[in-house]
């Protein structure tokens, strides 16, 4: 017993000893994101923490590898706040990396803040300039960075024209101004500018009026340390204004409405109806039927899309070719964009049918409008209330209740020939052996294809016009996932993209799936979409 009471106080001393020596690991946090300085330099305070403040090193290095200290930053600490003070910069934009360490037995703890001071910024003429070409320490580059803003970028105006003021703030002396249509080349000639309304900041912008279709211009303002008219190869920046302009109000009927080329025109009698590919529209609510909807959604609500009517035309846009059904005058017939033609036999009910063979019908033109009538005395209108807006065929004893419907033709300026594919990216499961993609592309495209891997065939690899490819490939033996590239191009220089790559994807096989001997596979995955191009 006495033994035992002689030893408690030598393992009380030892137990000490192994706290005293048990160091926790460091800690040190410094709560902000950045540090940011102006050019003119300054100071800032921020808190460091630490659990240890004895050995904790706080230095502002020139980069992230910590081997050269900052000369341009002053450092005092007085934890936890620390001092920090940027010294005037005369050049440009610099950086440094602000670093706490914290080091002990138990091991180190580091956190790090960059900091970052603007460059100092000058006028052309200003003898501290280092890019001012009379500074004798940098005499051959140019001015320094040219600023704009503008108090707005969009400027709209009704048929009748108009003017508004923009405000201009730049930091360079010489400004310029300078207008062009929308295809930012031909010079605008229904815009101009007040040289009595303009002063130093702002310039008035005058709108000639309009009486032909909606108009969009674009006006720039350039700014230059430099006189642009006595060196036009001097360095500038630039912004631009959107101006759109409302259509004019001329009617239909109207023989000052001039007829752009590129529009769509308006029939107004029967014997102008030729074979080609029409709108079919309902002006009074300014939407068009879409023929390029499928067989299985072409006869449900909100079958219309938004057209601008301007008067007796259409302007093109591109896709609006999408929206066209072609009209054969032979038989009357009216065929959608994907083959089909719409028709309606039931003289009882309303609806609309489609079918793969051409449906006789009569199109005729009166006071304006299209009388579009099956063999059943149906007629081709639009019915705008509410969750039922859609173009159908309406029976005989009530089609006058709803809207009538216009036609507009096609212009003939040729549009460019269309080449895509209906998807870029296939997927395939493990077990399946085929896959497929369209090409849509216009009757006169030639192109080809090719797989990058033997693995993966095709069963076209040239042709022309639109056409369904289908990829062969055998069941992946591997766990691991493979792939191709299909390559689809043309020689055609009027196309927009002449390269399309459809990539293909196969998944990893399982390991049960793996030579087993199993005769078949699950159905095979045919990944495809048709699109038409916009």
């Amino acid at each position: 017993m006495k033994l035992r009471l002689l030893l408690l106080p030598a393992i009380a001393l030892m137990f000490a000893s192994c706290v005293m020596n048990l160091e926790l690991k460091p800690e040190v946090a410094i709560p902000v994101s950045d540090i940011v300085f102006f050019a003119e330099g300054g100071e800032t305070v921020v808190d460091v923490s630490a659990r240890n403040e004895k050995d904790l090193e706080i230095i502002a290095w020139t980069d992230s590898t910590f081997t050269e200290q900052c000369s341009w930053i002053i450092i005092q600490r007085n934890l936890p706040k620390v001092r920090i003070t940027a010294l005037p910069n005369e050049g440009e934009e610099r950086s440094a990396v602000l670093r706490a360490l914290a080091t002990s037995e138990a091991g180190s703890a580091m956190a790090c803040v960059p900091i970052v001071q603007a460059g100092k910024t000058y006028g052309p003429d200003n003898p501290d300039n280092p890019d001012n070409p009379d500074n004798p320490d940098n005499p051959d580059t140019p001015g320094g960075e040219i600023t704009i803003e503008l108090s707005t970028y969009e400027l709209e105006f009704p048929a009748e024209g108009g003017a508004a003021k923009v405000s201009c703030t730049t930091n360079a002396p010489n400004w310029y101004v300078d207008w062009t249509e929308e295809d930012m080349e031909t010079e605008a000639a229904w815009i101009d500018f007040d040289e009595e309304g303009c002063d130093e900041n702002s310039i008035l912008i005058l709108v000639a009026s309009n009486t032909g279709a909606e108009r969009i211009a674009y006006f720039f303002i350039l700014a230059s340390w430099e006189d642009l008219d006595d060196n036009p190869d001097a360095d500038y920046e630039w912004d631009v204004i959107e101006i759109r302009q409302a259509a004019g109000g001329q009617g239909p009927d109207d023989p000052g409405t001039e007829i752009p080329e590129d529009a769509w025109a308006k029939v107004t009698r029967s014997a102008d109806l030729t074979s080609g590919y029409y709108l079919i529209v309902c002006e009074s609510e300014s939407v068009a039927f879409d023929a390029s909807l499928s067989s299985g959604t072409i006869d449900s609500s909100s079958n219309g899309r938004d057209v601008t009517i301007n008067g007796n035309y259409i302007q093109h846009v591109t896709g609006l070719e999408k929206y066209a059904f072609w009209y054969d005058s032979a038989d009357g017939s009216l065929r959608a964009q994907d083959g089909y033609y719409i028709n309606w036999t039931s003289s009882s009910k309303n609806g609309l049918s489609t079918s793969d063979t051409a449906a006789s019908l009569t199109v005729t033109i009166s006071g304006g409008n299209a009388d579009i009538k099956t063999s059943s005395n149906s007629y081709l209108r639009y019915n705008s209330d509410s969750g039922q807006k859609r173009f159908r065929f309406f029976k005989s004893t009530s089609y006058t209740a709803q809207k009538a419907v216009q036609l507009y033709k096609m212009p003939e300026v040729s549009a460019a020939p269309s080449f895509s594919v209906s998807t870029t990216v296939l997927t395939a499961g493990p077990k399946a052996t085929e896959a497929g993609f369209r090409i849509e592309a216009s009757d006169e495209v030639e192109w080809t294809a090719s797989s990058s891997s033997s693995d993966f065939t095709l069963s076209k690899t040239a042709g022309a016009g639109p056409a369904d490819i289908k990829i062969s490939f055998e069941a992946n033996p591997s766990t691991e996932s493979r792939s191709a590239r299909i390559t689809v191009s043309t020689a055609n220089e009027s196309v927009e993209t002449a390269s399309w790559t459809v990539t293909i994807t196969q998944g990893p096989a399982s390991e049960g799936d793996i030579d087993d001997g199993t005769p078949g596979y699950d159905d095979h995955l045919i990944a495809r979409r048709k699109f038409k191009r916009v």
